[in-house]
């Protein structure tokens, strides 16, 4: 039997609010029955009926007692006396609720036609008796009856002529994706929504870009039953579209089923293609998943991605949703980061993270933590560890000679508002081959670079040795660049002196003036050499030394560096005053060209210059005295350094070369500049620092051990290569090429990279294999300097083409094979190109040229005080200019028929054929062989033409008359014109063949074509 149809409809929250009063009701009449249990909804109904009338006044009459309802005469007392029960308050209040809310449903049960389907139904069985007890009904909503439609009239039909298009569509959602926008216990849509509902409607093909106004949610007491649960309104984005969207869902959705959302919208679109693009907002999860995206690829990586994932018809509207812009990209991968910060000013942040590695470091005993220095203005980070410590001083007890790297660098630090730009100081040492040995001492992050501030960052290093060991543990060298607040800072920090009593002191240890013990009560300071020979190029540009020339007075002062002995850096500075401060030195070409000759690293070097006696008498020079290294004077430092006092004393004439008052006359030398002089004289105060002089200090100059000789001539140079390598490290692997970082960031960065570094180190963890040699490195690779080379017209192709026959065109034969010839056997000739016009900065340098006669004496007293010629005698051994000859014999050209890919025909000649002399070619090899087809044979061949806009792409070509011609036929292409066929005879004449005009003879030389066929007649 069909279930009758429940005549009221009540939310959840409605029901239980019923149940509840059921409860109540049931606690104040105990052991009395409820309404529902009493009266059925039949009797109900025709209780209401028989009132008439009357039934109006059950909305005016109140159900609770006073001196009129308790009477019998009251509406509600008739009511309840026609359906027998007992008039209480109870009572009455529950038969006016059951009024109030179902009182349409029950007036249309009353009518005529549900009255007379009620009566042929007949029976009803207690399954159909509906209770009036809410809380044992189903209740759902009930539409209200729509009124009868007026008669059109001409306005009305007009009007509906006007009204816009209005269509209906509809998608689903499961729970879950209805759980995950939706919080049901608060009744409210949770953020990110917009964006779930945004693609459910572009999954129904709107192309429009949606911009939410307002969304409501039924009230769950409401007494709106015509009104939907969810709705929201959503218009485009676009200026021109004018379609309006409303979203709703009828019923709120319970249980697990799949909810229905439908869409109403109103109007036309009008997306014009070449409108302004818009998009909607990156907000929501969504927002932060691409954040995390772009924070780990980049922007430009994702912004690609996503641009190729694009929905082409979006785009063609101009809706860009989905391809943000590169701004919003990183800002999106800003506020992904703003998850990961313990607070956005950064001092606090810093104070933070300070804290909390205090609070994780567990195995440190005396220096806690990693932070250890914090300060707002100037702002300043120095961060060290004890494990660090203590490995720097188990490096410096291990290693006779320890070496400290300290440099900075810029760009991993944001800036901060008011203060200067903030640099990344780092103090490392090397102890092993890996790149995992390269451990950092401690580092700093400073906005004030001056020697002051660095020097307090240094103290706090000292300071935690001293904390761990009772002493000072110094390192034998420090190597840093040539940065005078760095400088002056080590020697503050750790020597207690400045670059004054540091030059004096180096003198001292040099004329062996203290013990084995004196001379490792402080460091020495080393500057590293790449960047010494940056500082001396920047010195000669400054000092307007032509570029030419400057090439060649750097060679020079590259072999000055490789120095390890005292006497020999003045034997290097005697000849760099000969060639370039001896008014009339004539050997001073000679003497530079044996120079540039000389290679950096030949080890018979030294000797070859050190074997080269000065003109003075040994008894005239004076020995050499210990300065006193606590007494300066007001003068230049290069003026007090006791290196160039010494040099005075020995050249006297470089007093002469420095007095820029002092003209010479009849100058003869090509190489005279006395501003070279300046320049060797300024670097000559440093020598020590940027020489290999001070190279195993200990064992050479202690005065109670027996001197040592240096091992190798260019043995004891140092370089900042580690440090540089180290800073390469942390900024690919460790900030992943991140630039403009929070200092907490660098922080905790930096503290997770060094315990994995110390852990390695521990255990013996290496990145390399072990005994891994890298290749051996040519260290006379002849640097290309010059002016900057012209544009070429065409830029050259990014990859080479691959030629798998390349092998075989190198293996042709020459075609006049001329004799080998040894080269010894050849004439040598030495290039030299000083002849060339250098500068015009040196005086008439312009068109000298070299003599390979060397002079029968010296000219003047500069050349006998210079050293003269006697250092060409014996610097000219070790010239390793090649030999080259001037007989150059042709190379053969390379066989271009091993480059054609033709397919074999069954005419191939069998055997070779043999070709006359005037093949320009020479030899042919096999290969030729298959494409030469018979003269008499008539074939047709197909020719695929390669422009576009041919209208004939694909031809059949009859090549008889051409093969019986001219014996050749192929089929190339051509740089300038457009055809399909080029011949070439025998007088290298370049024909075209074109299936329209015939042979024809053209101007291009045949070395325009692509591929070139040379064939002989027979």
């Amino acid at each position: 039997m069909k279930r009758k149809t429940p005549f009221t409809s009540l939310s959840s929250k409605q029901v239980l609010e019923n149940k509840l009063d059921k409860q109540s009701n049931e606690e104040k009449v105990e052991g009395k029955q409820t309404i529902g249990n009493q009266i059925t909804r039949e009797q109900f109904i025709s209780a209401v009926k028989e009132l008439g009338s009357d039934k109006k006044q059950l909305d005016k009459e109140t159900w609770r007692f006073n001196e009129f309802t308790r009477s019998n005469d009251s509406i509600w007392g008739r009511l309840i006396s026609k359906m027998k029960l007992n008039q209480t308050e109870i009572v009455r209040h529950s038969l006016y609720n059951v009024w109030r809310r179902n009182r349409q449903k029950i007036e249309n049960d009353m009518s005529e036609t549900r009255l007379d389907a009620v009566g042929e139904n007949g029976n009803l069985d207690k399954e159909n008796e509906v209770e009036l007890s809410l809380s044992n009904s189903e209740n759902k909503s009930v539409a209200s009856d729509a009124s009868l439609p007026h008669r059109e009239t001409r306005s009305t039909v007009q009007s509906q002529l006007n009204l816009p298009t209005i269509m209906e569509a509809s998608f689903i959602m499961t729970p879950k994706e209805w759980k995950d926008i939706y919080d049901r216990s608060k009744r409210q849509m949770k953020s990110g929504w917009t964006d779930v509902i945004y693609q459910k409607v572009c999954s129904c093909n709107f192309h429009c870009i949606l911009v939410f106004r307002k969304h409501r949610i039924v009230v769950e007491s409401s007494r709106k039953k015509n009104s939907s649960f969810f709705s929201c309104i959503a218009t485009c984005k676009n200026r021109s579209c004018e379609r309006t969207f409303e979203i709703f869902i009828k019923d709120e959705p319970t249980g697990t089923q799949s909810i229905v959302v439908r869409i109403r919208f109103v109007g036309d679109k009008q997306h014009d293609k070449d409108g302004e693009a818009a998009a909607r907002p990156l907000t929501g999860k969504l927002r932060i998943f691409i954040g995390k995206t772009a924070n780990t690829i980049g922007p430009l990586k994702v912004f690609q991605l996503k641009v190729e994932n694009a929905d082409a018809e979006m785009l063609s509207v101009r809706n860009f949703t989905g391809c943000e812009t590169m701004e919003v990209l990183k800002h999106a991968a800003a506020d992904y980061r703003k998850h990961f910060r313990l607070d956005e000013d950064i001092f606090r942040e810093c104070r933070a993270t300070q804290h909390i590695l205090e609070e994780v470091d567990v195995t440190s005993v005396k220096i806690k933590g990693y932070v250890q220095v914090m300060a707002e203005k100037p702002f300043r980070l120095h961060l060290t560890s004890e494990a660090q410590i203590l490995r720097y001083i188990s490096y410096c007890k291990n290693n006779a000679y320890s070496h400290i790297h300290i440099d900075a660098t810029g760009s991993i630090v944001k800036s901060l508002p008011h203060q200067k730009i903030i640099l990344f100081y780092a103090a490392v040492f090397k102890d092993g081959n890996d790149p995992t040995n390269i451990i950092p001492l401690g580092h700093a992050i400073l906005a004030d670079h001056t020697a002051t501030s660095i020097s307090y960052f240094l103290g706090t290093l000292r300071q935690h040795i001293v904390t761990l060991k009772d002493k000072v543990i110094r390192p034998s060298f420090f190597v840093t660049d040539f940065s005078p607040a760095i400088i002056n800072a080590v020697l503050q920090t750790f020597n207690h002196e400045d670059i004054h009593g540091h030059l004096k002191r180096c003198w001292n240890v040099i004329l062996r003036k203290y013990d084995a013990k004196e001379i490792r009560i402080r460091s020495f300071l080393r500057f590293c050499c790449s960047h010494v020979m940056n500082a001396f190029a920047r010195s000669l540009s400054a000092a307007n030394v032509g570029k030419e020339i400057r090439k060649k007075v750097m060679h020079v002062f590259a072999l000055f560096i490789n120095c390890g002995e005292f006497e020999m850096s003045f034997k290097f500075l005697k000849r760099v005053l000969h060639m370039f401060g001896n008014p009339q030195a004539t050997d001073a070409e000679n003497i530079l060209q044996m120079f540039l000759e000389a290679p950096y690293d030949d080890g018979t070097t030294p000797e070859k210059i050190g074997s080269c006696d000065l003109e003075l008498e040994e008894d005239s020079i004076d020995p050499l005295d210990a300065v006193d290294e606590n007494t300066h004077s007001s003068k230049a430092i290069i003026h007090q350094s006791p290196f160039n006092i010494e040099a005075i004393r020995r050249f006297p004439q470089l007093s002469e070369l420095l007095d820029y008052g002092k003209k010479f006359e009849n100058v003869t030398n090509p190489l005279f500049c006395r501003r070279i002089i300046l320049v060797f004289y300024q670097w000559f105060a440093y020598l020590p620092l940027w020489t290999s002089l001070l190279h195993e200090f200990e064992a050479r100059y202690s005065n109670n051990r027996t001197p040592v000789d240096i091992g190798k001539y260019e043995e004891g140079r140092l370089t900042n290569a580690q440090i540089e390598c180290y800073f390469g490290i942390l900024k690919v692997s460790t900030f992943e090429r991140k630039t403009n970082l929070r200092p907490a960031e660098v922080t905790v960065s930096l503290y997770r990279s060094i315990q994995a570094q110390l852990k390695a180190d521990k255990f013996g963890v290496s990145q390399h294999a072990k005994n891994c040699r890298g290749k051996p490195k040519d260290m006379n690779v002849e640097e290309a300097w010059g002016n900057k080379r012209a544009q070429k017209k065409q830029r050259s192709t990014y990859f080479s083409r691959i030629d798998k026959y390349n092998k075989k065109r190198l293996a042709s034969k020459p075609i006049n094979p001329v004799g080998k010839t040894s080269l010894s056997d050849k004439p040598s000739y030495i290039s030299t190109n000083l002849g060339e016009k250098t500068s015009c900065v040196l005086n008439d340098i312009s068109n000298a040229t070299l003599s390979r006669n060397l002079p029968d004496s010296p000219s003047s007293k500069f050349t006998d005080l210079f050293g003269g010629t006697d250092f060409l005698k014996n610097i000219s051994p070790f010239s390793n200019a090649r030999a080259v000859s001037v007989f150059n014999e042709p190379m053969s050209p390379p066989n271009i028929f091993s480059s054609i890919k033709l397919d074999s025909s069954s005419n191939v000649l069998s055997t070779p054929k043999q070709f006359s002399e005037d093949n320009m070619y020479g030899s042919v090899d096999e290969n030729l062989l298959r494409f030469i087809k018979n003269p008499v044979q008539l074939y047709r061949t197909k020719s695929v033409c390669t422009r576009q806009d041919c209208p004939k792409r694909e031809r059949i070509v009859t090549t008889t008359d051409i093969g019986l011609e001219y014996n050749l036929r192929a089929t190339i292409n051509h740089e300038v014109d457009h055809f399909t066929t080029t011949i070439i005879d025998s007088s290298d004449r370049l024909f075209i063949f074109n299936d329209l005009q015939g042979v024809t003879e053209v101007n291009h030389s045949p070395s325009h074509a692509e591929t070139d066929v040379y064939v002989l007649k027979n």
